[in-house]
């Protein structure tokens, strides 16, 4: 297994693998108590990593236990491995991305040792375990979907960006009267794929935007995807909420319900 001791781990201390490792290890501590040593076998470990557990009900719990001399274990889930060194002390191991880790020793006392970097399994693939196999693939699975989750948030994000482009503007709706009292809908203006509907209000200290609902005359209901508004401190503000996706084919009517009761806008053309 490849590895880089590092001069001064505290220089490391707030980059998120140290930090987690630091975190976890206070974590054991703390469920340690005053006991003078940790426990010495894996599963005197998961019965530590089970008080943790107890005394954290609400916390998420990312710690597992792995067995010493064996080939370490990977899951694509960033988890801290612990392994009992048999003398008191402990081993963790969290995982970074794919099949990488960063390490140290933790003692009873609190005291850690020289954190170092680790790479893969260690061995050449002719001598990985059916379980260091399984946990290859299953980390590869992992980073598959991480890419594949990455790639659609960057495809929504793009048409988010041109869904109201002003060169896709197809037109734009006034609203009927309303009492300018409370909250107003202004108008109404149409794209391909979603609309945007403007609305005057009195100032909110709260700085909220209206809870605005809207569907069409065919009973289709629409999203809100957007928003922007003036500065709170205005005597009216003005704001808008974006609405996908674009209004269905042959509705002639947007029903726009609000605190302030509801109104149609009709659908031009």
């Amino acid at each position: 297994m490849e590895r880089a001791p590092l001069e001064d781990p505290a220089d490391e201390v707030f980059a998120f693998g140290y930090r987690r490792l630091y975190e976890d290890g206070l974590r054991l501590l703390g469920a340690l108590g005053k006991t003078r040593a940790f426990p010495r076998d894996v599963a005197g470990v998961e019965a530590l990593i089970g008080a943790v557990a107890k005394d954290e009900p609400d916390e998420p719990i990312r710690i597992a236990a792995e067995t010493p001399g064996e080939l370490p274990r990977y899951s694509g889930e960033h988890l801290l491995w612990v392994a009992p060194l048999g003398d008191g002390r402990l081993r963790l191991r969290g995982e970074e991305y794919g099949l990488a880790a960063v390490a140290a020793t933790l003692g009873p006392d609190g005291r850690f040792s020289a954190f170092e970097r680790q790479q893969g399994f260690g061995v050449t693939d002719g001598d990985l375990t059916e379980q260091a196999r399984a946990d290859r693939a299953q980390v590869e699975r992992r980073i598959r979907e991480d890419e594949a989750a990455a790639a659609e948030s960057r495809r929504h994000l793009e048409e988010t960006r041109g869904r109201f482009r002003t060169a896709g503007l197809r037109a734009v709706a006034a609203a009927p009267w309303q009492d300018p009292i409370g909250l107003v809908i202004t108008w109404v203006a149409f794209y391909a794929p979603g609309f945007i509907v403007s609305y005057l209000m009195p100032p909110d200290p709260e700085d909220r935007w209206p809870g605005l609902t809207v569907t069409d005359d065919l009973g289709n209901a629409y999203e809100v995807v957007g928003f922007g508004h003036d500065d709170p401190g205005l005597a009216r503000r003005h704001g808008s909420l974006e609405f996908a996706p674009g209004v269905a084919a042959g509705a002639s009517r947007l029903v726009i319900r609000g605190d302030s009761g509801v109104i149609d806008v009709e659908v031009p053309g």
